[in-house]
Order: C-alpha cells, then sequence, then structure tokens
C-alpha cells in the first residue's frame, strides 16, 4: 500500500487524521503515512515536556499507538487505566477518575507543546475534549517564520524575536508576542492606557494579561521607578536562576550570570540600580550593580546557615533585599545572634552597620520585607511555622508594630500601594494562592481579580497604574521504585497520580499502605493507598490550610501528623479505617513534626508549650508531656531499638541522641552533608540525599559498617521541604515525591482611575 510522500504533507495544511481515515477493518488509509506520525511522536515524547512526565507518555504513546495499529475502538477509560496505570481490569472509573484526569493534563500539556517548542512540526498531535481517540493533524509551516533569523545575543531564540514578524504558528512565536506585548503594556502605561488606581478600585482592573511565556519558571518581578522595565528572575528551564530585565521594546535581557542562583531583584528608589541576592549552597550574598551596564559588586553575606536550593524558601519566599526610601540602605531577613528565627535587618551602605529592625521570637521569621514610599512604615510577613504567617507593620518613627491579619495562612509575597495605605498580599486563605489588599488599620483584606492557577509575588508601580505577579503552577508527584540486590533500580511506579500536587508519602510498616499528603480535593488533606497507587481514599475533610508530616503508628492501625484547621498547628492521630480521629495538642499551642516509639507509647513533636519551640514527648493519648531538648528539631526519627534518637536542626550533619543521657552527636561520615527532610531511618541504616550535593544520588548510612555507600540514582531530582523519602524493607522500595513540569510566568493586571 503506498502513502503520500513528506513534501505532500508539508502542503496539506489543517488536514487531521480522525476515524474517516481508517476502513472498518481498522487499517489506516492512504493519507498520513504511519512512519511519520511515529517520527512525530518520539519528537513530543523526547521534548523537555514530556521527558519527565513518565505517565503522559506512556498515555500518549498507547493511544497513538492503539490508533496506528487500526484498532481506536479499543481505546477505552478502562483500557487505558488498565494498560499504562496499573489498574485492574475490573476498576470502577466512576470512582477512579484518574485518567480523565490524566487525559486533561495531556492535552494541556499537548496545547503547549504545540504552542511552543513544536509550533514549526509539520504533523500535530491532539486529544479532543469529549474522548481519547488522538487525531494527527498535517500542518504547513509558515514562510514568514521560517525565514527570519529570530537569534538575540544573551537571548534564548526561542524568546527573542522582532515584533515586525508576521506570526500565525503559536508557540516558541507566542512568547514573541507576548513580550512584544509588554512592550506596548509599559509604553501605553506611561501614556495612560494602565489608568490611576484608587483604593476602592482593586477590583475594577482595565486588563489582565501575560508578560512572560518562557520555557521553566519566572519569579519576583520589580518594577522600575519609572515603570518602564520589570526585573526579574528566571531559569530558563534549568536549575539555576539568573536575573532579567523586560524593557520598553520588548526584549528581555539576561544580566547576571553565576554559577549559583541569583534571585530577589530590586529597583534602588532612583532606577539607577538593581540589588538581588546571590546563593550558591549554604551561602547567600547580597549584590549589587549599576544598571544598565554596571559591574556587580558584592556588599554583603548573610548568617543564615540554611540551605538556599530547599523547598520554596531560596524563590517563593522573599528574604531581600528591599530599599530603604532613601537609597542609602538595604534591608534582608536573616538570623538573629542567638543563631534562631529570621529577624529584619536594615544594612548602611556608607557605613556598613546593621541595625536590627525587628524582634520575632525565636522560632519565628520575618520575610517579604517592603518598605512604604514614604518610608515611615515596614511591611513584612512574619511565620510562627514553615507555611502559618500573617502581615505586620512596624512604623520606623515610634517601632510599633501592627497585626493587619489573623489567618495563619501562607504568605507568598507582599507590596505597598501607591499611597502607601494599602498593602498587597498574596496568600492561600482561600485555598488557591491569590491576591487581597488590607488596609493599614487592618480592614479588609479585599481581593484582587487575577488569572491563573495562582497569583504570589505581588508588585506594584509607582504611581499605581499596574501590578505584576507571578503565576505560579507547582505540581508534585509520588514516585516508587523497587530496589534490586544489585543497587539499580526498575522503572519508576507513580504512586496515585493527579492533575495537582502530593509528598510526605510514608510506607506502612508492613509495606501494604501508602500515608500521603495532596491537595487534589482543593485543600491539603491526608490520603491513603495500596502499595501500587491503588483505591486511594481521603482520610481527613479539615479543609484547612495545611496538612503534613504523616508517620505510621509501630502496629500500623494509626497515623500521627500535624495540621492547623484552627489557625495553629497541631499533633493528632488518625485510625486508618478513618473512624477515629484525636486531637492531642492544647488549644492555641504550635505543635509540629510527630514521631513515634517503637513500641508505640510516646509520641515525639516539637512544641512551644514551654514558650519557644522545644522537643517534647508524650503518650499517644495526649498525656504526660514531657521537653526533651531545649531547643526544636526537624523529623526526630526513634531508631529501631529505641535507643536513640535522630535529628537534624538546621545546620550541618544528622545528630544522633541516646536515650541513656549522653550528649547528642553528628552520626560520624555525615557531618558535613545537608539532608533538608530527605532522610528516612531503618533497620539496616539511614538512607538519604544530600541535598548541597548531587540531589540525585540516594545514599545509605550502614549501620553496621558505620559507612556511607551509594545506593541507585533517581530518575529525577526529590522534592525539597518535605518528608518525601520512605523505604519499606518488606518490598525494598523507596518513595520520593518529586516536581512535575514546574510553571511560572509573570502577569500584568492595570487598573481604571
Amino acid at each position: 500500500m503506498a502513502f503520500t510522500a513528506v513534501t505532500e504533507i508539508a502542503t496539506q495544511p489543517n488536514r487531521a487524521l480522525s476515524s474517516e481515515d481508517f476502513s472498518s477493518a481498522g487499517e489506516l488509509r492512504p493519507k498520513l503515512n504511519p512512519e511519520l506520525v511515529r517520527a512525530q511522536l518520539e519528537r513530543v515524547l523526547s521534548s523537555a515536556l514530556f521527558k519527565t512526565s513518565t505517565k503522559l507518555s506512556s498515555f500518549l504513546r498507547y493511544v497513538t499507538e492503539t490508533v496506528l495499529e487500526g484498532r481506536s475502538d479499543d481505546i477505552k477509560e478502562t483500557s487505558i487505566g488498565v494498560a499504562v496505570y496499573g489498574r485492574t481490569p475490573t476498576y470502577d472509573p466512576k470512582l477512579d477518575t484518574v485518567v480523565r484526569s490524566e487525559a486533561r493534563r495531556l492535552r494541556s500539556k499537548l496545547d503547549r507543546y504545540f504552542d511552543e517548542e513544536g509550533s514549526l512540526d509539520s504533523i500535530r498531535i491532539s486529544l479532543p475534549k469529549g474522548g481519547y481517540v488522538p487525531l494527527f493533524e498535517a500542518v504547513a509551516t509558515p514562510p514568514s517564520v521560517v525565514d527570519n533569523d529570530l537569534q538575540l545575543k544573551e537571548v534564548p531564540a526561542q524568546v527573542a524575536a522582532s515584533p515586525n514578524i508576521e506570526i500565525r504558528a503559536k508557540g516558541r512565536n507566542r512568547s514573541l508576542i507576548v513580550v512584544s506585548l509588554l512592550s506596548v503594556c509599559l509604553a501605553l502605561g506611561i501614556s495612560g492606557l494602565l489608568f490611576h488606581r484608587t483604593s476602592s478600585h482593586w477590583s475594577a482592573a482595565s486588563h489582565i494579561s501575560p508578560l512572560t511565556s518562557f520555557p521553566g519558571e519566572s519569579y519576583q518581578p520589580s518594577i522600575s521607578p519609572n515603570g518602564k522595565s520589570v526585573a526579574f528572575s528566571w531559569n530558563n528551564g534549568g536549575s539555576s536562576y539568573s536575573i532579567y530585565v523586560l524593557q520598553q521594546g520588548g526584549k528581555p535581557l539576561r544580566i547576571t550570570a553565576s554559577s549559583g542562583s541569583d534571585i530577589h531583584p530590586v529597583w534602588s528608589p532612583d532606577g539607577g540600580s538593581l540589588a538581588f541576592l546571590r546563593v550558591s549552597g549554604a551561602t547567600a550574598q547580597v549584590m549589587m550593580m549599576s544598571f544598565p551596564g554596571g559591574a556587580e559588586k558584592e556588599l554583603f553575606a548573610l548568617r543564615s546557615g540554611r540551605p538556599w536550593g530547599e523547598d520554596q524558601l531560596g524563590i517563593r519566599n522573599d528574604t531581600g533585599p528591599s530599599w530603604s526610601a532613601d537609597g542609602k540602605g538595604l534591608i534582608v531577613s536573616d538570623t538573629s545572634p542567638s543563631g534562631r528565627g529570621l529577624g529584619l535587618y536594615r544594612f548602611d551602605l556608607n557605613t556598613r552597620d546593621f541595625i536590627s529592625l525587628t524582634h520575632p521570637a525565636s522560632d519565628e521569621r520575618d520575610l517579604n520585607p517592603s518598605l512604604s514610599s514614604d518610608g515611615r512604615w515596614l511591611a513584612y510577613a512574619r511565620f510562627s511555622s514553615y507555611d502559618s504567617s500573617d502581615v505586620f507593620v512596624s512604623s520606623l518613627t515610634d517601632h510599633k508594630e501592627l497585626r493587619l491579619t489573623a489567618d495563619l495562612m501562607d504568605i507568598q509575597g507582599l507590596a505597598w500601594s501607591a499611597d502607601s495605605r494599602e498593602i498587597v498580599f498574596s496568600s492561600n486563605r482561600y485555598g488557591a494562592y491569590g491576591l487581597w489588599a488590607v488596609n493599614l488599620d487592618g480592614s479588609g483584606p479585599a481581593p484582587i481579580p487575577t488569572t491563573g492557577e495562582s497569583a504570589i509575588q505581588p508588585a506594584v508601580s509607582r504611581d499605581g497604574r499596574f501590578l505584576v505577579y507571578a503565576d505560579s503552577a507547582l505540581r508534585s508527584e509520588i514516585l516508587k521504585i523497587n530496589l534490586e540486590q544489585t543497587g539499580s533500580a526498575a522503572a519508576p511506579l507513580s504512586i496515585a497520580p493527579s492533575t495537582r500536587r502530593s509528598h510526605s508519602a510514608q510506607f506502612s510498616p508492613d509495606g501494604s499502605k501508602i500515608a500521603f499528603v495532596s491537595d487534589r480535593s482543593g485543600k491539603w488533606e491526608l490520603w491513603l493507598s495500596n502499595a501500587d497507587g491503588t483505591e486511594t481514599s481521603q482520610l481527613t475533610t479539615f479543609g484547612a490550610a495545611s496538612v503534613g508530616s504523616p508517620r505510621w503508628s509501630p502496629d500500623g492501625k494509626s497515623i500521627a501528623f500535624d495540621a492547623r484547621p484552627k489557625g495553629h498547628s497541631a499533633i493528632f492521630v488518625a485510625s486508618v479505617d478513618g473512624q477515629v480521629l484525636r486531637d492531642l495538642s492544647p488549644k492555641d499551642q504550635e505543635e509540629k513534626q510527630p514521631a513515634w516509639s517503637p513500641d508505640g507509647h510516646w509520641i515525639y513533636f516539637d512544641s512551644n508549650r514551654g514558650g519557644s519551640m522545644q522537643l517534647w514527648k508524650m503518650t499517644n493519648t495526649g498525656t504526660g508531656a514531657t521537653p526533651v531538648l531545649k531547643f526544636a528539631v526537624t523529623d526526630p526519627r526513634v531508631s529501631a531499638d529505641g535507643n536513640s534518637l535522630f535529628y537534624t536542626d538546621g545546620t550541618e550533619g544528622l545528630w544522633q541522641m541516646g536515650f541513656d543521657g549522653r550528649p547528642a552527636v553528628q552520626v560520624p561520615g555525615l557531618e558535613h552533608g545537608r539532608f533538608g527532610r530527605l532522610w528516612f531511618v531503618s533497620d539496616r541504616g539511614i538512607y538519604y540525599v544530600n541535598i548541597d550535593g548531587d540531589r540525585s544520588k540516594l545514599m545509605l548510612y550502614d549501620f553496621r559498617s558505620k559507612m556511607t555507600r551509594p545506593v541507585l540514582t533517581l530518575p529525577r531530582d526529590p522534592l525539597m521541604g518535605y518528608p518525601s523519602l520512605s523505604y519499606s524493607t518488606v518490598s525494598n522500595s523507596i518513595l520520593f515525591a518529586t516536581k512535575e513540569d514546574p510553571r511560572s510566568d509573570l502577569v500584568m493586571i492595570g487598573f481604571t482611575r
């Protein structure tokens, strides 16, 4: 049977391969060469968008090959569930909607691929809504795109272009259109299209439009005083960030390059300089450079010893710097002289002196510093735990401190209104991250309309005509790998996949169940599944901002965890059958990160019952609470023999404390590593990932030999910031969470008068 040649396909625009292209026997009619379709499939699956999405790639390969084999009628929801997601043939898709959820993600990812990286491909693969049979479309390539050189010095080809090119295709060129749109928006903003904002008109947006649509993640916008430029951090799809500037004219300009990451850019009040943070491992330097074209200057190093690459604290949460109103100083969040807590400090550019501005408790962190334009007020978010915070302001004249919100939710950035009467902040106070405006007297907060999945890190123009925020979409999934005796790994299995975020997975003692945390219901809750990810069920219904740190009881009948359904973090114990849920914490105390003793009688946890955060223990019924250490620790774990306690404390190394009165010591050989929350104590040793080293390397510290050895190379880097590493002796398997297709773009909102 003859098939059309490649040249013929290229001249047939918008020709879709559908059921009409197949005979009754399911054979492909001579209109598109199946090998061309297969080649296009491989091109899609090898792209940056798909190569880290193993399940979606398997989904697309299965339905594509089934069609090419002439078996379109075999493509059903249940057949996909069985073939791709390992469901049993008798599973009920009405109860287990994984295929429908994954199909939505696949459609979106295909659209994104052909809008960006595959915009010039000659064959387009799509998955129409309402079904699972793919369509194959031959698309003509626009000559105007092919014939033009789109290279721009220091800017990736997919970002740079001449605004005069007539573009019909999307994708790489969509980025160019958006950049041109930025030029128009900024130019018209200066001339009056982005109208003046009044305090009562945050909700009266004249338009909402994207500023960036680049590969990877763009964060931390900072608007220049004249409103003509936006500085931001961008990773270009990689692991490190650099500072870029979008100027009137539409070309993103990379202005920094280092071996680490450059984040948190902020314009000086006169617009002549940019300050930013350069981070690498456990070090962070505040830098400054003139713009445009100035040399970099290192100002000072932060005392904070926390690993800057860990979780979202380096990228999504802001430690500063922030400029003083007179441009003579910088405000940063840094460790207090006691070594615990994060306060705000002013660095004088002339005298190089540090002045303390806020005085949080030893277990609190003041982040997101922002000074009002009149120089009278300092706004910031005070965190009492990882994701529990409120908006505070402090007067720089009488040092009076005011608390403007009482949500105890996660705040991801804040900025002052142009008249210094309101503070715009990002919060998950109603679930997804959105923008809110609160008055200086604490009245409000009122929502600000946004678009996208989440709105974080707002920046307001000096004249109040527009604001810019980051629309961030972070997804994570749980992977399970069966370890072979040789130390290699089998193909990873995605556990209970969803279109949202999952992490903190832990094996039950017998290895038959998995407890994990997910926001697939719209809020963070505790979930259960079988060890293969089937029969997923929701164990809690808090509707709260945060649930975390699940730990199985030794008998496998209960799970201890922390949650904040009433504004404060508390220790809960839930029965696996969902019939019993007990709150073990006193009212209004902060308690988190439980750990069971091997006999199941005691639960260790961090608490502020004694004032500051310390390590305590109580019985499994919540009685007999007793302090254990005079300071808080991270992820305490009791050894299998019950003789010692392992923990980390935010510094280098992993610590071991004997219950016989011996002082805590660092585990030999692990003194200089940083493990975040990626370590797990088993009966044979400690599995861990050194987050200061190669994060793809899973290591084992062997209790018998007191030596470390590599176990395997993980297929993707593990997710930071959560206790997302677990090992089962029964199945010789590990669990870990990993990011999936992270994305963040900048969005502009203009306001009416």
